[in-house]
């Protein structure tokens, strides 16, 4: 069978003639059943083409046996990758928000963009990464976009251009209404010429211009001081309207007064700017939301508001800076709501910014994931608030039982998060009730518990599905991938990982979209599927570069080394532990170790291992025990003939409790398993241990852990000399 490929690029410059082959040619192959597939391949611009172009692609499209794929714009994560690929690398958020907002997708644009801010020199380093000082207005639209629209903006009258500059500056979508109120006369018949033309549409809620960049265009064509007229005549207009009906246009309210300057603004419209945040932040739009409160402080400041309102307006800003990833300024306006609420004694604003500073920490820290974080703020908030507020209480408990959980504190974890259950039962908080089990759930997995995380997480699961945010089930259903991976229920795993990707994706939460790709990874590299496995793993490297999630790295680069170890390419699992390392990141040694090992070069191994031989001590120390190292460590004892290590590793398994799964780099070992290794290099019977171990793993249906199981049982009994 033969292959015709046919690329039609930039299709709106085909004349009729080119367009009547191409489609005598697709007719001819779809129609006479040729011995010959037809991969038809068009790229186009979204506005300005020809109306016999769209009529023939439509016709194309219903011949029978067709099948179309339209490629959706690039995402914000899209650009992110780009802006890397053309050398700025690492982006800062608003540069890449900047980006995302002005080019909607449209790589040509970000090119130019990119080419413009070098000419200007106007690349800055900021926190380690790269921004702009260079405005948006500053950047227009791609040259030859540009003259496409002025071309067809020079064919309508002077007044009709006049208006359209005007609803440029209202936004994508308008208010005709808005527009009467300050254009004057004839509004309705310019905006019916202008929809003529193509350049706008009316859609139900009013009109919006046909694409961003003929917006763009008519926006940038504007004297800077115009724009911020207009924009202060709309925000005046607006601010004119009944009650009703202003509150229907708050958010854009926000945008002109924000684009118009502050300077001037009256100090009424500071909780105008406030509310706008608050539902900026409910549509998810956090670098609006997080503007609009930047803009309420600053009028509320200098008016000379309450210091304690002023305080929960850098609360709130916090949180929105936090969910757009600018970690600094979110931690910096908790800083300065902590400060004001222990002046003034507001423990419920102490606590709440208290326990948003120590997430974020706890997310983004370098060595976060090993516990290298100071819980000293979330502590002093604690001891701060009594059980008058079970709510707060319980969620303040929570977190800190996490930040135990990642400091190796297990028991102690365990302890406050079943308070923090007990407190959420007694506030009555549905939703907190459930998160609250969850991070108990978490502990338990922690510990090695992962059935008993199991049946808890399927509860709280289900109890998610009725009405829950789409954080919390999203969280839980990650962990409950979690917990059916250490069973080695793999396909279960893959289910509730495939399905916690599709709650955070639809959320637009970065931090829980790179979680779930994570587990999706490895979970993908345990059942084979190597390459969907590898796509998983670099979009959540791609994601890791925005939401810095700490505990992405410590997963995801031992399931990236494990799988290419066990394929034989020891480089590439070499090149995964260094981008772990890369990441800041600690915890790369043991699994350094053991994929040197198994690649044969057993003296390097060795070497390692008695370089960090202390440092593999204080791992098996019961007040630091990580229950998740303990397989990967019975295999380097295996493998480097270290009996004494395997002792450590009996001793440290019966001083678990109640375990029945630990975690080591990529496959993680039953216990049962793990004991049995660790017995054939002690020197003791271990035939007897492997069977129990085979039994115990077929009885959970773990059959990729027996598989690898049984093949160790192979290798190591009788053990060689």
């Amino acid at each position: 069978e033969r292959l015709a490929i046919v690329v039609l690029e930039d299709v709106h410059w085909a004349g009729p003639g080119l367009l009547d082959a191409i489609e005598f040619l697709v007719h001819d192959l779809v129609t006479a059943r040729r011995d010959c597939r037809l991969v038809l391949v068009v790229t186009r611009r979204t506005f300005a083409v020809a109306p016999e172009i769209e009529s023939t692609l439509a016709r194309l499209e219903r011949l029978p046996g067709i099948r179309t794929v339209s490629l959706r714009p690039m995402r914000e994560i899209d650009l992110d990758e780009l802006l890397r690929g053309f050398g700025v690398d690492p982006p800062g958020r608003q540069l890449v928000g900047l980006m995302y907002e002005r080019s909607r997708g449209n790589p040509l644009y970000v090119r130019e963009a990119l080419r413009r801010i070098a000419d200007l020199d106007g690349f800055v380093h900021r926190a380690g990464r790269i921004e702009t000082t260079v405005p948006a207005t500053e950047l227009g639209a791609p040259a030859d976009l540009g003259e496409l629209v002025e071309r067809r903006l020079a064919t309508l009258p002077d007044d009709v251009v006049d208006l359209l500059a005007l609803a440029a500056v209202a936004g994508d979508t308008f208010d005709a209404a808005v527009l009467d109120a300050v254009g004057g006369e004839r509004t309705d018949d310019l905006l019916t010429t202008a929809a003529r033309a193509g350049i706008i549409a009316e859609t139900a809620a009013g009109y919006r211009f046909t694409h961003a960049v003929q917006r763009a265009a008519l926006y940038d064509g504007l004297p800077r001081e115009r724009r911020r007229l207009h924009h202060r005549t709309l925000a005046a207009a607006l601010d004119r309207l009944p009650e009703e009906q202003r509150s229907g246009h708050l958010l854009e309210l926000a945008h002109h007064l924000l684009e118009a300057g502050l300077d001037d603004a009256p100090a009424h419209v500071a909780f105008d700017l406030w509310e706008a945040g608050r539902r900026a932040a409910a549509f998810a739009d956090w670098a609006a939301s997080a503007r609009c409160y930047e803009g309420a402080i600053t009028i509320a400041s200098r008016a000379g508001a309450d210091p304690g309102t002023v305080a929960w307006m850098k609360y709130w800003a916090g949180g929105s800076h936090d969910n757009h990833y600018d970690a600094a300024r979110a931690l910096r306006r908790y800083d300065e709501a902590i400060t004001v609420a222990r002046e003034r004694g507001d423990v419920e604003l102490w606590a709440r910014a208290a326990l948003a500073a120590a997430t974020r920490v706890s997310i983004t820290a370098k060595g976060a994931s090993t516990g290298n974080v100071d819980p000293s703020s979330l502590t002093e908030a604690l001891a701060s608030l009594d059980d008058g507020n079970p709510r707060l209480r319980a969620r303040l408990l929570r977190k800190y039982a996490e930040m135990q959980y990642q400091a190796g504190d297990l028991e102690g974890g365990l302890g406050n998060a079943q308070d923090a259950v007990d407190l959420a039962h007694r506030a009555g908080d549905r939703e907190v009730i459930l998160r609250c089990q969850s991070t108990l759930a978490f502990g338990h997995l922690f510990a090695g518990r992962a059935s008993v995380a199991r049946d808890l997480l399927t509860e709280v699961h289900r109890g998610t599905a009725s009405g829950a945010s789409t954080i919390t089930s999203g969280f839980t259903l990650s962990r409950l991938a979690l917990a059916c991976l250490a069973l080695g229920r793999l396909a279960e795993a893959e289910r509730a990982a495939h399905d916690a990707y599709a709650v955070f994706e639809v959320a637009q939460h970065h931090t829980g979209t790179c979680l779930a790709e994570t587990i999706l990874a490895d979970t993908l590299f345990r059942t084979g599927d190597t390459s969907a496995a590898h796509t998983h793993a670099r979009n959540a490297e791609r994601l890791y570069r925005i939401s810095e999630y700490s505990f992405v790295p410590s997963m995801l680069y031992p399931a990236l080394a494990e799988s290419r170890s066990r394929a034989g390419d020891a480089a590439g699992a070499h090149a995964a532990i260094e981008a772990w390392r890369a990441c800041g990141e600690r915890g790369a040694a043991l699994p350094e170790i053991l994929v040197t090992a198994r690649a044969g070069d057993i003296d390097r191994a060795r070497t390692m291992f008695e370089r960090r031989a202390h440092a593999l001590g204080r791992m098996l120390h019961p007040d630091a025990l990580a229950p998740g190292r303990l397989g990967a460590l019975a295999e380097i004892a295996w493998r480097l003939r270290e009996p004494a290590l395997a002792r450590q590793v009996l001793g440290a398994l019966d001083a678990l409790p109640d375990h029945d799964v630990v975690f080591g780099p990529g496959l993680p070992f039953h216990t049962a398993a793990t004991r049995a290794l660790a017995l054939a290099v002690a020197g003791e019977p271990a035939a007897d241990a492997f069977d129990d171990a085979l039994v115990a793993l077929e009885r959970i249906g773990a059959d990729a852990v027996a598989a690898h199981a049984r093949a160790l049982r192979t290798e190591v009994v009788p053990l060689p000399t």
